[in-house]
């Protein structure tokens, strides 16, 4: 493969970019400044919040693409150039069945910041890993901002509590079980390739 004709790098941030303390390299940032004299982009696509993967890329946010929220979301700089929110009604219609499963911590992930309900003191050390601008609201139905994403976090099993009650939208909306602990629910448009496929 002849190196010279690359024009864009993409990572992942967990378990790739970032290392086992969720933390950028310094030697990544040289490593991007190098690739930009080249004319090389870069782009960090997540199934985080945008805010949470831009302040992990803080000194190099200015130059880089971010890929949020499964795809859900791309930004370059201030610039938008891709959204996919959920459908309000869909989103209301899984949240009432999300309000039936015991233990599980349901997250509402908007553009700029993450929304739930007043959280147990452990799942508020597992969302400040992932969620760096968030606030509390009661009830979770029936909110009028747009949603890219619905994160629910389980602490014995995301694969084995939470996916079969909502394995059911699988033929309306994108159902993921991301992680031992998370299950992502989003618009079957929103999704890494198709935001990719875009900044292409």
């Amino acid at each position: 493969m002849d190196l010279k004709d690359v024009r864009l790098v993409v990572t992942d941030m967990d378990g790739t970019l970032l290392d086992s303390r969720h933390r950028v390299s310094d030697r990544f940032f040289e490593l991007q400044k190098a690739l930009s004299r080249r004319g090389v982009q870069f782009a960090a696509a997540s199934g985080r919040q945008y805010q949470s993967i831009a302040v992990k890329l803080a000194p190099i946010l200015g130059e880089v693409f971010i890929i949020a929220e499964n795809g859900g979301l791309l930004r370059h700089r201030n610039e938008e150039l891709l959204s996919t929110p959920l459908d309000p009604t869909l989103r209301d219609e899984v949240l009432g069945t999300l309000e039936g499963i015991q233990g599980a911590h349901t997250v509402l992930c908007g553009k700029d910041r993450a929304y739930l309900r007043p959280p147990t003191p452990a799942f508020m050390a597992q969302l400040q890993e992932y969620y760096t601008d968030f606030e509390f609201i009661d009830p979770l139905r029936g909110f009028e901002r747009e949603i890219m994403k619905i994160a629910v976090y389980h602490f014995e099993s995301s694969e084995a509590h939470i996916y079969p009650a909502v394995k059911a939208f699988e033929d309306r909306l994108k159902v993921k079980v991301s992680g031992a602990h998370w299950v992502d629910i989003s618009d079957p448009k929103a999704h890494k390739g198709h935001a990719l496929e875009l900044l292409q």
